[in-house]
């Protein structure tokens, strides 16, 4: 790699910058050298991929192998201040200091370990170079076009990192963990934010529902329709509705009825059970989602053959993927098997999907015609009064909806229809529902507005941290002193002459020769 680098300072590879010590550079054991049984409860510990994303080691997840089987793997020994690098990933190239407050350990096959040369850099600086643009280019480059990315060592050797002067290094470590310092404290700061918006959210959806947003509402329109009128129409229907169906089908049979007996299979809907439910304002009522709905349902239960096109077939996925509901990350299934399915399961404008498994309770309102079968992984709920959608989806995100709904999930995050279909709802007047939903809804607007402006801040934090890093690597971060000793100065004095020794390589002492040998050997490990 070539470039313009600030006065004083050079490219170096890994091998340059290594400590002239015995697999300064290494990769961790492979196949027979470590394998699952060898790992136990105590003894030396294990360091894998991903402590080295977290930043974590010694969590309770860490595994041990005991010390005869870590003295056979000595060359692959970790130590306080050695730099770690991830082989694996998408993209690899994560990179954390091994902390000086946890013992020695034995890196495994997808970690390479680079023991620094501390007359050269300083592990700090090299960590925050392979963040750095310059570096993470190079990676990329390395690992294009790799059906797995993976920087083997090979790949790793011919990394160019760009070397300041040593003192510059440790002038340009403490302005960026001043920096990084503090970064945490503002992203710490920001990770606040969220739950407290989640909070005024369901403040406002719980004070929706108890009708206080709506109690001036009242005190003007007090001689409204109640909503157990409402109910009582709401059931009619849902009976009309059914008794239509059912003749309907009778007569395609080519079987119609005789007499009025067909339509004592009616299944009624109970009226809810009111006991320990809290009060309602004057003129509210409960209703439960069934009396509410002319089906309540879920998808197809097995799983379908997908296609390349064809119709668009939802799963949880595609309600939690932000507002609404969304086709952008969607699976197909043919015509015909979607005809099949929807003979159980129609989804159109107007009704209510709701989440049943893995992130449950998620309602998301049909507002487009557009077709599509949904899995079993989600409820589809048909009002019976179509103009109530947005009502009820805002019912169903109510924390008193939420609270009782997820409760009622047996085994691991699921909910049964029959809970569902049982479930109360706070119903209001018809005339003081659109009252509610308005002014709910401006006010979720506001958190919506607050929640952008979080996300924007979020994104500006990290944009923020990536340019400090374009600058700490151009040289424009701390100021150069042109009293320090210029790193290729530094680098040139650190080796030593053609014919003997390697200097600092990761084969310290050997003859290049023998260092090639090996790093043969290691090419094909990796």
């Amino acid at each position: 790699m070539s470039g313009t680098l600030p006065r004083g300072w050079t490219w170096a590879t890994p091998d340059e910058i290594a400590a002239n010590v015995p697999n300064a550079l290494t990769i961790g054991p492979f196949g027979s050298d470590l394998k699952v049984p060898d790992y136990r409860a105590e003894g030396v510990p294990l360091v894998f991929v991903r402590e080295i994303r977290a930043g974590r080691f010694g969590d309770a997840r860490t595994k041990f192998v005991d010390e005869a089987k870590a003295a056979k793997l000595a060359r692959h020994y970790v130590r306080p201040g050695d730099l770690l690098v991830t082989k694996m990933g998408d993209p690899p190239g994560d990179t954390a200091v091994y902390p000086s407050t946890r013992p020695p350990a034995i890196i495994t096959a997808d970690c390479i370990k680079l023991t620094p040369n501390t007359g050269l850099t300083i592990a700090e600086f090299l960590r925050d170079a392979f963040r750095a643009e310059p570096v993470r280019t190079q990676i990329l480059d390395q690992t294009a076009g790799v059906a797995q990315q993976k920087l083997s060592l090979e790949r790793f050797r011919t990394v160019r990192l760009p070397l300041p002067p040593l003192n510059e290094q440790r002038r340009i470590v403490a302005k960026l963990e001043a920096l990084q310092a503090r970064n945490r404290r503002a992203r710490e700061a920001l990770d606040t934010v969220p739950p407290l918006l989640e909070k005024l959210r369901q403040s406002i959806l719980a004070a929706a529902f108890r009708g206080d947003l709506t109690k001036d509402w009242r005190a003007k329109n007090p001689n409204v329709e109640p909503a157990s009128t409402l109910l009582e129409r709401i059931r009619a229907e849902r009976r009309k509705r059914w008794e239509g169906s059912e003749l309907a089908k009778m007569k395609a049979k080519g079987k119609p009825p005789i007499d009025d007996k067909w339509k004592a299979k009616y299944n009624e809907p109970a009226p809810v059970d009111t006991t320990g439910l809290p009060e309602l304002p004057e003129g509210w009522c409960w209703a439960s989602v069934e009396e509410l709905s002319t089906k309540v349902v879920d998808g197809v239960h097995k799983k379908p053959t997908y296609v390349a096109e064809g119709v668009p077939f939802l799963t949880v996925k595609n309600l939690t993927a932000g507002p609404g509901i969304s086709f952008a990350d969607v699976n197909h299934v043919t015509q015909a098997d979607h005809e099949e399915y929807i003979k159980r399961t129609d989804p159109a404008r107007g009704d209510i999907l709701i989440s049943k498994d893995g992130t449950l309770g998620v309602a998301r309102l049909i507002k487009t015609d557009a077709v599509f079968s949904i899995f079993v992984s989600l409820a589809l709920v048909k009002p019976v009064v179509r103009d109530m959608g947005e009502f009820l989806e805002l019912a169903f995100w109510s924390p008193f909806f939420q609270e009782r709904f997820k409760a009622t999930g047996s085994g691991l995050l699921h909910i049964h229809l029959v809970d569902l279909r049982a479930a109360a709802l706070p119903l209001a007047p018809v005339a003081e529902q659109e009252a509610v939903v308005a002014r709910a809804r401006d006010m979720l607007r506001v958190v919506e507005r607050l929640d952008t402006t979080h996300v924007a801040a979020s994104a500006s934090l990290k944009t923020l941290v990536r340019s400090v890093l374009g600058k700490a690597f151009r040289g424009d971060l701390v100021p150069q002193d042109p009293s320090d000793e210029p790193a290729a100065t530094t680098l040139r004095r650190q080796r030593v002459d053609e014919g003997e020794t390697l200097g600092p390589s990761a084969y310290g002492g050997r003859t290049k020769r023998a260092a090639r040998r090996a790093r043969g050997k290691e090419a094909v490990e990796a």
